[in-house]
């Protein structure tokens, strides 16, 4: 073999192991943004369920099934500003759900409820705010974060009960095998 072929394999060599290590280096950095972007949704869950945060989110739940924005309106500013915090807590976490700079799945799972049953309580000031800033868009996000995850829980819950179903078949064959046929025995063979 003549030298310079030896070089061309070495070049060969370099350039594979190059790559392997770009196709290494992908990798890895898929798995950290995968691994931030469920960090995140669990992060919010960490702010969402504080004593305080919850009862916020229950005081919020009983007055708009009482009030209307006119109401509210007479609410001291402190407290509107409180409460306008809680609804662009929704519409931050929603707008980062939106940009998949969440885990998709995940929030659907840990935060979805919570969008759903906040934005199904929050029309009155939804409709208010909307109104008054004359622009539709506002909390649109949030809108389509509750639309999106209630098609996503559904969609888990379907997974889960099918996979709860194959366990318990599993059950009840412990070998994992079709259990055979019984054998009849006659008295007297």
């Amino acid at each position: 073999m003549r030298l310079d072929a030896l070089g061309n394999i070495a070049q060969l060599v370099i350039a594979a192991a190059a790559a392997v290590a770009l196709v290494g280096a992908l990798a890895q950095v898929l798995t950290a943004r995968s691994a931030t972007r469920t960090g995140r949704v669990y992060e919010y869950q960490d702010r969402i369920n504080t004593v305080e945060k919850l009862a916020e989110w229950q005081d919020w739940s009983k007055y708009w099934t009482r009030h209307d924005y006119a109401a509210f309106k007479f609410q001291r500013r402190e407290r509107q500003l409180e409460w306008y915090a809680l609804a662009n807590l929704m519409e931050e976490i929603a707008m980062l759900y939106d940009r998949k700079l969440l885990d998709r799945e995940v929030a659907s799972e840990v935060l979805g409820l919570y969008a759903e049953l906040l934005w199904d309580v929050s029309q009155p000031f939804i409709e208010g705010v909307r109104t008054e800033r004359n622009d539709r868009w506002v909390y649109d996000y949030w809108e389509q974060m509750q639309l999106r995850t209630k098609v996503e829980r559904k969609r888990i819950k379907r997974r889960l009960v099918r996979r709860r179903a194959r366990r318990e078949l599993l059950l009840l064959r412990p070998s994992g095998k079709t259990p055979a046929a019984p054998t009849v025995r006659r008295p007297g063979s």
